[in-house]
């Protein structure tokens, strides 16, 4: 497949429970992005899908805040621990990367 356009799916509930299983409390638009292969254009989409069903929630312009279950023991849902992104430098595991498969729309395995 040469130029042309390539769409991907990405499943919400894998991206999600990467993000909350990450251990972070805070994520970039560009993170997810980097992330996920995708622009940030793409990866403010999917955030902002992800708001819409109470996943995260925007902080500012470009981060968003994980949100976690109650009673799961996350980060940051008790009163006095919305302290800012300041862990917003760790890394998220890379598993999310493995619910995008670009290289095998890349390869024609999934044709059209």
């Amino acid at each position: 497949m040469s130029g042309g356009e390539m769409k991907v799916k990405v499943r919400l509930a894998v991206v999600a429970a990467i993000l909350r299983g990450s251990g972070r409390r805070y994520v970039s638009v560009r993170e997810v992005g980097e992330l996920l292969g995708v622009t940030s254009w793409t990866a403010g989409r999917i955030l902002a899908r992800l708001e819409r069903e109470g996943v995260v929630s925007r902080y500012s312009r470009r981060t968003y805040r994980v949100l976690h279950p109650k009673g799961s023991g996350g980060l940051g849902e008790g009163p006095g621990e919305d302290g800012g992104p300041e862990d917003s430098h760790k890394e998220v595991s890379p598993p999310v990367a493995q619910a995008v498969d670009v290289n095998a729309a890349r390869n024609g395995s999934q044709r059209d």
